[in-house]
């Protein structure tokens, strides 16, 4: 099974087996978010009836080995029909909405986290293209069709250096193979639908 698949089933999975309304821990990230519980609908400002900003997240490491270094994290939809729903889609294939490396380790992701190549306030944190052409998180309002909306996070020794018109699997591929990953994690929510 390849990283893609393997991450995009780790919701899946973990939300089989749930029975708290909770985020889950794949790994040893535990990615959180004030704003949603995992699996819940994003909620206002963070959906569609605001334009979608990007929500806050809360990253812990569940056993931190003290050569954290950075964080990497990146927001893909998939339908939500993908997930047992039987509602119709218009995009079968997994969205990229955010690509994010080198934050650096022990910050958590604030709300709005604003466009642009690096974000200062992240000390230069790196962002890559998404599916909507933007250097940033973008939701893609309006979402006519209800998708589930991952946050998969990655914890690093160092940082990475990587084109910032990359790819989403190229650029798990790279955390995988980078000799620097320590652990994965993520959260999920439900945007879009009616």
């Amino acid at each position: 099974m390849n990283r893609r698949r393997f991450l995009a089933s780790l919701p899946l999975l973990a939300l089989a087996g749930c029975t708290q309304r909770t985020s889950i821990d794949y790994g040893h990230v535990n990615a959180t978010s004030p704003a949603f519980g995992y699996g819940d609908p994003l909620p206002h400002p963070y959906n569609c009836s605001n334009g979608g900003e990007s929500p806050p997240l809360t990253l812990k490491n569940q056993y931190p080995t003290g050569k954290e270094k950075t964080w990497a994290v990146t927001a893909q939809s998939v339908p939500a029909s993908s997930r047992g729903n039987d509602t119709e889609t218009t995009h079968p294939q997994p969205v990229t909405h955010w690509l994010i490396w080198n934050i650096p380790y022990g910050h958590d992701l604030p709300p709005n986290v604003p466009y642009g190549k690096t974000v200062s306030s992240l000390n230069n944190a790196t962002q890559g293209k998404n599916d909507f052409g933007d250097y940033g998180y973008t939701l893609g309002c309006p979402l006519t069709e209800k998708r589930f909306l991952s946050f998969n996070v990655f914890t690093l020794t160092g940082t990475i250096t990587a084109d910032l018109n990359i790819a989403e699997q190229d650029l798990v591929d790279k955390i995988y193979n980078s000799g620097k990953l320590q652990e994965v994690g993520g959260t999920g929510a439900v945007v879009g639908g009616k």
